[in-house]
C-alpha cells in the first residue's frame, strides 16, 4: 500500500526478484518507498512504468541500471537506482539424459520388428553431416513393460546453435542387414526459448498425436 504522510519527504526504495535465468528474463519489482503518491520506473533499456509493482522482461543480456523516482503530493522527489545483471541468451544446450516413454509396437506395414524377439532400440542424434549413435548403449528385447526406458550412458552431449536443425531418430538394431527406422523428430533450440521471460526448460518433450514414438530429454542451457 502507498505510504504518504503529510509534509514528509518521500524516500524511494525497491526490491526485485528474477523469474527467468537467461535473456529474455522477467523481473518482478516491488516498490518499498515511503511517503510517496506517484512513482516512475526507468528500467535502463528504454522502457518505463508508473505501476507500483511492475513486471518487466529484459530482452537481451547485460547490466542494467534500474531507477525508481518516488514523488509525494507536494512534488518532492526521491530517486534510487540499483544495478541488475541479466545473463546472455544461451547459444547451446547440454543433453543430460533421454527417456523413451512410447514406441510403435509394429512396423508401418504391421509386421513385427524382429522375427523371434522384441526390438533392440537405440537412437541417433544428427545435425547436418554430424551424428552421434547410441548403438553401443542400445536396450535389447524391449517390451512395453520395460517403459519408461532410461538412456543415461553416452551423455552429456552438447548441441550448439539456436537456429541449427537437430534430429533424434530411433532404430531397431539388426546384427544382420540394415537397422530399421522406428521414427524420430527434428527440432530447433530457438523454439524452446521462453519469450515470456520465464525460466528455460530443464526437460523437453517430443510427442504428437500421430506418432507413437514419444520421449523426453533432460537438459541444461549454457
Amino acid at each position: 500500500m502507498v505510504s504518504c504522510k503529510k509534509d514528509q519527504p518521500p524516500t524511494a526504495n525497491f526490491d526485485f526478484d528474477e523469474i527467468g535465468n537467461f535473456a529474455p528474463s522477467k523481473f518482478v519489482f516491488y516498490n518499498t518507498s515511503t511517503n510517496y503518491k506517484t512513482c516512475l520506473w526507468d528500467f535502463g533499456d528504454g522502457e518505463s512504468s508508473t505501476l507500483n509493482h511492475p513486471d518487466h522482461v529484459f530482452k537481451t543480456g547485460g547490466i542494467y541500471n534500474v531507477s525508481l523516482t518516488a514523488t509525494n503530493s507536494k512534488g518532492q522527489k526521491s530517486v534510487i537506482s540499483k544495478t541488475i545483471t541479466v545473463r546472455d541468451t544461451p547459444k547451446s544446450l547440454i543433453i543430460k539424459s533421454l527417456t523413451l516413454t512410447s514406441y510403435p509396437l509394429t512396423k508401418a506395414d504391421g509386421s513385427s520388428w524382429d522375427a523371434y524377439s522384441a526390438p533392440d532400440i537405440f537412437f541417433v542424434i544428427t545435425s547436418g553431416s554430424n551424428s552421434i549413435s547410441w548403438k553401443d548403449y542400445r536396450k535389447e528385447d524391449v517390451v512395453v513393460g520395460d517403459l519408461p526406458l532410461y538412456f543415461t550412458q553416452g551423455f552429456p552431449v552438447k548441441l550448439v546453435g539456436l537456429s541449427t536443425k537437430f534430429e533424434i531418430n530411433f532404430y531397431d538394431y539388426d546384427s544382420v542387414g540394415e537397422n530399421e527406422y522406428m521414427g524420430g523428430y527434428y527440432f530447433f533450440l530457438i523454439n524452446e526459448v521462453p519469450h515470456d521471460g520465464s525460466k528455460y526448460p530443464e526437460k523437453i518433450d517430443f510427442q504428437n498425436n500421430n506418432n507413437k514414438l514419444r520421449f523426453y530429454i533432460t537438459v541444461e542451457w549454457e
